[in-house]
This record gives C-alpha cells, sequence and structure tokens, in this order.
C-alpha cells in the first residue's frame, strides 16, 4: 500500500524532530562554568573549542535567555582567535554573533564581514557553514533564506560532509513546509534522511 504523501511528510517531520532537539538541557546552577570547561580543555584543538563556544554562547542566550553570558563567551572565542591569523577560525564566532547581538547597528557590521569571511574562505565546508547560517538568519530578518541555503548546498553537494547536507537539506526542508510547499518539503527531508544514513564521520557533528 502506498503512503500517502502526507503521512510520509510528518514521519519524516516527527524524524528529524528527534534528531534535532536536544536531548536534555544542563544543570542551570552549573551552566555558567560550561564556557570555563571548554576552554580549557586540553584534548581539542582550539579551532573545536572556538566552535564549542559558539554552541554554547547560542544555547546560552536561547536556552537561558541570559544574552549577557553569552556575549562573555563569545568574547572567550575571540580572545582565541586573535592568537592566529586565519580568519576561518572567526567565521563561528560571527555566526554566532548575527543571533546573539542585540544592537541592530553592530549586527549590520557583523553582517558585512561575516559575509566577506565567507567568499574569502578557501574550505568549501566553512563556506557552505557560512551560507547556511546566513540563511537561518535570513529566514528570522529577510527574504533570500533560499537563496542562502542553495548556496550552502552548492558548496558541497558532492562531498562526503554528511552532517553539514543534512543539515542544509533539513533547512531547505523546513523553508518550504512553512511556505506550505509540501512536495519540495518531503523531498528535501528525504535528502536529508537519506544523508543520515550516509553518515559515518561523528567528529564533523561539531562543525556543523
Amino acid at each position: 500500500m502506498r503512503m500517502d504523501k502526507f503521512a510520509k511528510y510528518y514521519i519524516l517531520l516527527l524524524f528529524f524532530t528527534l534528531i534535532i532537539t536536544p536531548s536534555g538541557a544542563a544543570d542551570i546552577t552549573a551552566y555558567k562554568d560550561s564556557a570555563n570547561n571548554i576552554r580549557n580543555n586540553k584534548q581539542i584543538s582550539e579551532s573545536l573549542k572556538i566552535v564549542q563556544l559558539c554552541n554554547w554562547a547560542l544555547y546560552v542566550n536561547q536556552g537561558y535567555n541570559d544574552n549577557a553570558e553569552a556575549q562573555n563567551i563569545i568574547v572567550q572565542a575571540q580572545n582565541i582567535a586573535n592568537k592566529h591569523s586565519n580568519n576561518d577560525l572567526k567565521l563561528p564566532i560571527y555566526g554566532a554573533s548575527l543571533f546573539i547581538e542585540q544592537d541592530v547597528s553592530k549586527v549590520i557590521l557583523i553582517l558585512d564581514v561575516y559575509k566577506q569571511y565567507i567568499e574569502q574562505s578557501k574550505n568549501p565546508l566553512a563556506r557552505a557553514i557560512g551560507w547556511k547560517n546566513l540563511g537561518e538568519f535570513d529566514r528570522e530578518q529577510g527574504t533570500e533564506a533560499l537563496q542562502y541555503y542553495f548556496k550552502a548546498l552548492d558548496e558541497i553537494k558532492d562531498s562526503d560532509h554528511y552532517v553539514a547536507l543534512r543539515n542544509i537539506y533539513h533547512n531547505i526542508g523546513a523553508y518550504y513546509r512553512g511556505n506550505e510547499d509540501y512536495e519540495n518539503a518531503i523531498k528535501y527531508f528525504q535528502l536529508a534522511l537519506d544523508a543520515v544514513l550516509k553518515s559515518d564521520n561523528q567528529h564533523e557533528i561539531a562543525e556543523a
């Protein structure tokens, strides 16, 4: 018996709700110590520390509604990045700052510099994640989200960066779902699911 399109859509939606929704929140009495733990972890590279600090800053800002602490964590990430000349290390910082900074004039400056760094990067995965982040930001603020998502996809569509591909396909599917284009939503949710099933690189999760 053929599955109804809408039934298939809701199954895919449920699947991605389960894999993308965080499994639990950190202890609220200890969350401010987490950034220090990341920064002082000698077992991970400085580039990974920056990524993890930025992800934690976003979580603190959105999950705990603590913008001041989120900004403080971003400063910690900046201090690490400033030790190096590689602007790719700054990409996660600018990407997170778009969603954390509350001063509109500063957001405009962040946006301009972020786009420049993305375009200058020689790393296709870094560019893809940058365009994806701009799509997520623009989905809340503007009208070019889908264009950014497809720019991200073009960077790595023939690669084996399956976790990043999953996120991009999922965002495209969510965009179409939000615009009630269920046929394309199903198509891209299915591509996201396919990318998950192909993924065998657990280390890439932190990059995406």
